[in-house]
């Protein structure tokens, strides 16, 4: 019972924190749809201001200056990019295993005959998965938007590629497409108005396309912010150098096509070998197996 608990309380949690960002993410698009602005109410704002106080305690006490730059870097890819992500996702992950905690402590007090050695072991391994889930479903939403980023990639290129052998700036097609991708694809359009924004305020504005590469860890990213530096570096041409990579990203959406239809074959063999092949033997072998039970009964 206590497993089914702190399982169903897992799920439950994850569940309610995936609702709230889409929530708040939906409620975003309708703010610059509808040209609103939305107020938050003083007691979430008191919630908030609680919660944040505890995370950066979490914060300060128990990560290092290492953990939090790789922590950080994880919260980007995901999408987090603003200062209260990290003290909120402490507190996310390390409230969980605190509430479980307790939770379990309330069960094993109200009920001691539950109380075994397995059952303790099976409780802080829930608990702590609990903690660890959390860090895994962003690792998730990391990878997803990272694929999402990914598929639009060539369109984005292609549309620089537009924007600047029309006579656009590099700064000013950025800008562009950015606003172009809103709604097509919301995470690489916030990815473009983060590198527009670093380029007017960046001493060096190589470091803003660096940024972006490591933020994202997308290859196509990757491979732009390196050949556009370069370009800027030795006074190359950007609507060239734009035009060679969006025929790079093209040519490697196909070769990715094609390879996962390659892979259709293979991923077939076992479903078409447990639901064809299996019962097509059984019902030939069924008859003679049937007539040999009869004879030797």
């Amino acid at each position: 019972m206590l497993i089914i608990i702190a399982t169903l309380a897992l799920l439950l949690a994850l569940g309610l924190l995936d609702f709230r960002l889409n929530q708040k993410q939906f409620q975003r698009r309708k703010q610059r749809f509808l040209g609103t602005t939305f107020i938050a109410s003083p007691l979430s704002e008191t919630w908030l201001k609680a919660g944040l106080t505890v995370g950066h305690f979490f914060e300060d006490k128990l990560l290092s200056e290492k953990d939090q730059q790789q922590l950080k870097t994880l919260l980007l890819r995901a999408g987090f990019f603003k200062n209260t992500a990290m003290p909120l996702f402490l507190l996310a992950k390390f409230g969980l295993i605190i509430i479980g905690l307790v939770l379990a402590s309330s069960l094993f007090a109200l009920n001691p005959e539950s109380l075994s050695g397995q059952n303790l072991v099976i409780s802080f391994a829930l608990i702590f998965s609990a903690g660890i889930g959390v860090e895994k479903w962003v690792e998730w939403r990391g990878e997803q938007r990272q694929s999402t980023i990914s598929r639009y990639c060539p369109d984005m290129m292609d549309m620089m590629v537009i924007c600047t052998e029309s006579g656009a700036g590099l700064d000013v097609s950025l800008a562009k497409v950015a606003s172009k991708l809103n709604s097509i694809c919301p995470e690489l359009a916030k990815e473009l108005h983060l590198v527009v924004d670093e380029l007017t305020v960046l001493p060096d504005r190589s470091q803003a396309f660096r940024n972006l590469a490591n933020r994202t860890l997308v290859e196509e990213l990757k491979i732009m912010a390196t050949t556009l530096n370069q370009a800027m570096n030795y006074g190359s041409s950007i609507a060239k150098t734009l035009r060679v990579i969006a025929a790079d990203t093209r040519q490697k959406r196909l070769l990715t096509m094609e390879e996962a239809a390659a892979k259709v074959p293979a991923k077939m063999g076992v479903p078409l070998i447990i639901l064809v092949l299996f019962p097509t033997l059984m019902l030939i072998a069924a008859p003679a197996l049937l007539n040999l039970i009869a004879a030797l009964s």
